[in-house]
């Protein structure tokens, strides 16, 4: 099975997003975690979340979206707001 990379993924957010940080984690088996974008500051999360999950759909293929878990997109205010 072909692995998609987290430089890769980036690389799709990045077009996507414009300025990502990442705070992804690789798992053995999945890559999961958060991406931090000014592009979510207008964005309520079940918008971010769509977003997110339209671009991956439209940019990699079946195989490497099994390989992604969840992902969740935070603005850059939310980046240190604790939990």
């Amino acid at each position: 099975m072909a692995r998609l990379t987290k430089r890769k993924l980036l690389s799709v957010l990045r077009d996507a997003f414009g300025d990502v940080e990442d705070a992804l984690e690789v798992m053995p088996e999945r890559i999961t975690g958060a991406i931090v974008s000014s592009a979510f500051d207008d964005m309520n999360h079940e918008q971010r979340q769509k977003k997110l999950k339209r671009v991956l759909r439209e940019k990699l293929n079946a195989i490497e979206l099994q390989q992604v878990s969840a992902i969740v997109g935070l603005t850059p205010a939310e980046r240190y707001v604790k939990a």
